[in-house]
């Protein structure tokens, strides 16, 4: 047995209480500061880390502080702004990081028939993106209007997460099997997951992500320069949503398009009308983003500017209890759709065989452009009756249709004859640095297509990202001519040419008036993607259109020898990928549709499970207590997460590792407090 040396009790009896045994009651308060610079941070913080006062908590800019009463009446004349007092912080944790996972795994596996999870991508440090799907019959292409619903693009905005997760456990109930019926959801509570963990507003790697899409992009890097944002791009070129909900705080505003430009879109009133049917009950006040304030590359502007979507950014207040928002969303979102049911028209675009195409289309009044899903299928909200329809795909003629609203067909399909001549750019990716062009009627639409007379001005240093539809492949000659207007011939662009729509670019060189671009010059010897960008302040580069020839598409090519020939593969140089290929928990998208390893069960980690194929539901989380890392080739059994366990699993470890240390003997521990007891009723 071990003896308590007699020496060590003199000493405890004869010292002064330390600061803790004398502190009066202690209770919680939540401060708010100022966002600082680091260093100004630390010393605000000074005042609270004295004797018997702890910081337990921070989320963003408010610190949750343990202290006695006096002192926070204190801190309170000389400045500081004190929330709430009480054990729950305000504003409230709301989900952590280490529950986002499991919540949204039970959601997939407890409703099999209507809810599938899917991981998007990852974060810098490696944190999952989630994706739930819900649907009549998630897992297949959606035949449905997209509804796309996002949450915490910036991480310290928790509220929006709640929100995001209350409108998934409405949508999975019977009394949303209606919507299910009409509308395909795809949810991402969490855009930005180490910010959401962090509590702070920017990502891992210091971006704003709402400002870091392509569209009135303004910034020193590259749009989608995260990899958070290319998960969003590519979701949304592979699954263009009708409508998009996009949720923040701490405002109480419907915003719409545009936030980074004066200038308002010719659908505004459709745009308008559809933000009043939802505002009205979440109790919100509907405004035009620019009129708030300025902000560019915001992912609303990129899903409108690009794919044409009914896109909106839900600002709504951060309060103790979210129960009575989440509520007012739910219904505000069940009104939006249900109108929304009333307005859409619906339809199919095919070639003359009957084969679904991708295609864009525009309607005469609302030249804005949208998008057919891979099976073919749109939706659109027109003001016009009868419609004009103008209706394109690569390798097809144009097609033009008046549809009267009164007597559509039933059902409504546009069919394309093949073409095989010159075509023009498909989709826009990006467009910034408009410089004065922003705040002018000059729609970034106007550079897709052929020469038509219409013209897309560039500002100094401005860009744009146009993408053809089909990979170019380099053979003899220019693969591509682009024609500016003639009014400004000696404008000056730099090209350069991607196979990824975020690149990398390969330059290309620098190039005055119209010119032709040979896939060579550029060190390429196929591409998907070209990038415009002005040089000149004067004469300004005006962009007409692309002429592509065909010959520049080999139809007859099939590098891979996967029987998908060059024209209509989305990798041609794996054989294991191609439209409508089975997917394979390989890393790899092999059925082009824009999703990795879908399918397969994701767990609770991100981590996707390649041992058994997935017949429907994703499987159940069958580790979400362990402490392993994210990665689907982590060893399960190794705790492989040091030195950062947080961001490299998902997972939050709160347990404290034994070092080497041999632990203290329990009669010196209780012999210590015997002598702290007896001393404190001994020394005044």
């Amino acid at each position: 047995m071990t003896r308590f040396p007699l020496p060590l009790l003199f000493v405890l009896l004869i010292l002064p209480a330390p600061a803790w045994a004398r502190c009066p009651p202690q209770v919680r308060a939540w401060v708010s500061l100022d966002p600082m610079d680091p260093q100004t941070r630390a010393d605000q913080l000074r005042p609270f880390r004295g004797p018997c006062t702890a910081i337990l908590d921070r989320v963003g800019d408010h610190y949750l502080v343990s202290a006695p009463s006096d002192a926070f009446l204190a801190w309170e004349d000389a400045g500081f702004r004190i929330l709430h007092v009480g054990a729950e912080p305000v504003p409230p944790p709301a989900l952590r990081w280490s529950e986002v996972g499991p919540r949204l795994v039970e959601l997939a596996t407890g409703h099999p028939s209507m809810a599938r999870l899917h991981r998007l991508g990852t974060s810098p440090t490696g944190l999952p993106v989630f994706a739930l799907e819900i649907a009549a019959a998630p897992g297949e292409p959606p035949a449905k209007p997209v509804v796309r619903i996002t949450g915490a693009h910036h991480g310290d905005e928790t509220v929006s997460t709640d929100i995001v997760m209350g409108l998934a456990a409405f949508l999975v109930t019977e009394e949303a099997r209606s919507l299910r019926d009409r509308f395909s959801f795809w949810l991402v509570p969490v855009v930005n997951p180490e910010g959401y963990d962090a509590r702070d507003r920017y990502n891992d790697a210091g971006v704003d992500l709402n400002r870091d899409y392509g569209m009135y992009w303004d910034e020193e890097r590259a749009p989608f320069s995260q990899p958070e944002t290319r998960t969003q791009l590519q979701l949304g070129i592979h699954l263009p949503p009708l409508v998009s909900l996009d949720y923040h705080s701490a405002a109480e505003y419907v915003n719409t398009v545009y936030d980074g430009s004066s200038v308002t879109p010719p659908e505004l009133d459709t745009i308008l009308e559809m933000g009043e049917v939802y505002a009205g009950p979440a109790d919100l006040e509907v405004i035009v983003g620019y009129q708030w304030y300025a902000a560019y590359g915001s992912c609303q502007d990129f899903l409108h500017g690009t794919l044409g979507t009914l896109a909106y950014t839900i600002e709504t207040l951060q309060p103790s209890n979210t129960g009575a928002i989440v509520t007012r969303n739910v219904t505000a979102l069940r009104e939006l759709l249900a109108h929304l049911g009333d307005r859409m028209v619906c339809g199919r675009v095919t070639d003359t065989s009957g084969r679904p195409l991708r295609a864009r289309l525009q309607v005469a009044a609302q030249p804005q452009p949208f998008f057919t899903s891979a099976t073919g299928d749109f939706c659109h909200v027109p003001d016009v009756d009868p419609v004009g329809w103008i209706v394109e795909a690569p390798g097809h003629a144009r097609g033009t249709f008046s549809t009267p609203l009164a007597s559509l067909p039933d059902p409504l399909v546009f069919e394309l004859e093949p073409a095989t001549t010159a075509f023009g750019a498909f989709r826009l990716i990006s467009a910034g640095r408009l410089g004065a062009a922003a705040n002018t009627p000059n729609p970034a639409y106007l550079a897709l297509g052929t020469p038509d007379g219409r013209f897309f001005l560039l500002g100094r240093e401005g860009f744009v990202v146009l993408d053809p539809g089909l990979a170019l492949h380099d053979g003899p000659g220019a693969e591509l001519t682009v024609v500016l207007d003639p009014a400004r011939q000696g404008a000056r662009l730099r090209v350069a040419v991607s196979d990824l729509p975020q690149g990398p670019f390969s330059g290309c060189g620098d190039f005055t008036g119209d010119f032709d671009l040979d896939l060579a010059d550029c060190g390429a010897t196929s591409a998907r993607f070209v990038r415009l960008e002005n040089l000149l302040q004067s004469p300004q580069a005006a962009i007409d259109g692309l002429l592509i020839p065909w010959s520049s598409v080999p139809t007859g090519v099939d590098a891979d020898h996967d029987g998908v020939t060059a024209d209509a593969d989305c990798d041609d140089t794996r054989a294991e990928v191609g439209p409508g290929f089975e997917e394979l928990c390989d890393g790899l998208d092999n059925d082009c549709d824009g999703l990795i390893d879908e399918g397969w069960p994701v767990d609770a980690a991100g981590r996707i499970d390649c041992s058994a194929a997935d017949a429907g539901p994703d499987a159940g989380d069958a580790d979400a207590d362990g402490d392993t890392d994210a990665g689907p080739d982590a060893d399960a059994d190794a705790d492989a997460d040091t030195p950062r366990p947080k961001t490299d699993d998902g997972l939050s470890c709160q347990c404290r590792h034994s070092g080497g240390r041999a632990p203290v003997p329990a009669g010196l521990v209780f012999s210590m407090l015997f002598a702290l007891a007896l001393r404190r009723k001994i020394l005044p």
